[in-house]
């Protein structure tokens, strides 16, 4: 992967993060729920917000540990697998209801997928080696 491209690629891991926060992830009929729905989900912003950090923390060389790369495959997979959780939640209707469930079925939202994407493009951004001119212990 070239430079330029790993950095469209963290920027894209950026705005998908910042998307799965406003998109919904659950519908119940007409009703639509975000992600700041679910119980948990500081959990997801901070593995999110770690993922993309690291990301471009590893393209700019400005991180001063020996394995800049290895943080940022580290810090997607954990946000991989919290948005995966937060997924497989989408049909419990008491996370989001208190008494009365509405009848219908409930759907994912584009939210989920739109942050497991982000996740996998933070990962994705640590195949590109890090920069010969950066700062190294």
């Amino acid at each position: 992967m070239r430079r330029s491209t790993a950095w469209v690629t963290a920027a894209a891991a950026v705005v998908c993060a910042g998307l799965s926060l406003v998109l919904p992830w659950a519908h119940y009929g007409g009703i639509t729920f975000s992600v700041l729905s679910i119980p948990g989900w500081p959990v997801y912003v901070a593995a999110q917000s770690a993922a993309a950090g690291c990301a471009v923390i590893h393209l700019s060389g400005s991180m001063r540990a020996a394995r800049p790369g290895l943080l940022a495959v580290l810090s997607a997979l954990v946000a991989a697998g919290v948005t995966g959780w937060l997924i497989s939640r989408y049909n419990d209707a008491s996370l989001f209801f208190d008494a009365v469930v509405p009848m219908v079925r409930p759907r994912p939202g584009l939210g989920g997928a739109v942050g497991l994407l982000g996740a996998l493009a933070a990962g994705a951004v640590a195949a590109v080696p890090a920069r010969r001119d950066a700062v190294t212990p």
